[in-house]
C-alpha cells in the first residue's frame, strides 16, 4: 500500500533491490501505470460504486494505518494527486515523512487521519470540498463551520452511507485526540465493506505488515 514516486523513487529502488532483486526499470514501469487518485476520480466519474470506494479509502488505510505503526512513525501526505491508484485499481501512497517520536509526532498522527476524512469526503462525493482553490486545508481546519456538509446526497445515499458520515466525523473531530487512529479506520472500513469478512480482512492486515518489514 506504500510507493515512493518521483525524486524518492531511487532511494526506495536501491533499498528494494537488495531484498527483492527487482530492477529499476521494474519500478519505473509499476510507477508509470500509475494514475493519481484525483485522476482516476475524474476518470470513473459517477461510475465507481460504493464499494468501489470504500475498497479504495480501506486500501489508503491500510497503507496510512502501516506507516504510523512504524519506528520512527511515518505521516502520510494524503492529498489525491499523493496517492496514486496501480493497473489493478490498488492505491498507494507516494509520500510521507519520518516523525521524531513524542508528542508533536502524536499530533501530527492525529492530522493525518482529520487529513484521510478529508480524502474519504473527496472520495465518496467525487468532488473538492470547495470550488475556490484558494481555500486551503489550514484554513477550513481552523473551525468545523468551515468543512464541508456530512450529510452531502452523495454521501447519504450510498449503501451504508450514514456509516460512512460517522467515520468522517469522527476523523474531524475539532479534539484531536478524540479523532479514531488509522487502525480504528480500517476496523471501521472494514466492517462497512464486509462485515462478515472483516476478521479475514484484518488477518490480511497483519500479513501485509510482516510483508513489509520484511523489505525494511
Amino acid at each position: 500500500m506504500v510507493l515512493e514516486e518521483g525524486a524518492e523513487v531511487t532511494t526506495v529502488a536501491a533499498r528494494t533491490v537488495n531484498k527483492r532483486h527487482i530492477t529499476d526499470e521494474q519500478l519505473l514501469t509499476t510507477v508509470t501505470q500509475a494514475i493519481s487518485l484525483g485522476h482516476y476520480i475524474r476518470k470513473h466519474a459517477n461510475r465507481l460504486t460504493a464499494t468501489d470506494k470504500v475498497k479504495l479509502a480501506l486500501g489508503v488505510a491500510l497503507g496510512q494505518s502501516y506507516l504510523h505503526s512504524r519506528n520512527p512513525p511515518f505521516a502520510c501526505d494524503l492529498r489525491l494527486r499523493r496517492v496514486v491508484v496501480m493497473s489493478d485499481n490498488t492505491p498507494k501512497l507516494t509520500k510521507f515523512t519520518a516523525l521524531t517520536p513524542g508528542q508533536e509526532a502524536e499530533m501530527r498522527i492525529k492530522e493525518d487521519v482529520f487529513i484521510f476524512g478529508k480524502l474519504l469526503w473527496e472520495l465518496l462525493t467525487e468532488r473538492l470540498p470547495y470550488a475556490d482553490p484558494r481555500d486551503t486545508l489550514e484554513w477550513w481546519a481552523v473551525s468545523e463551520f468551515n468543512r464541508p456538509a456530512l450529510d452531502d446526497e452523495r454521501i447519504t445515499r450510498l449503501r451504508r452511507g450514514k456509516k460512512l458520515q460517522d467515520l468522517i466525523g469522527q476523523c474531524w473531530r475539532q479534539e484531536a485526540s478524540t479523532r479514531p487512529s488509522a487502525d480504528d479506520v480500517v476496523k471501521e472500513l472494514a466492517a462497512i465493506l464486509a462485515p462478515s469478512t472483516m476478521e479475514q480482512l484484518l488477518a490480511d492486515l497483519r500479513a501485509l505488515a510482516k510483508e513489509h518489514q520484511k523489505l525494511a
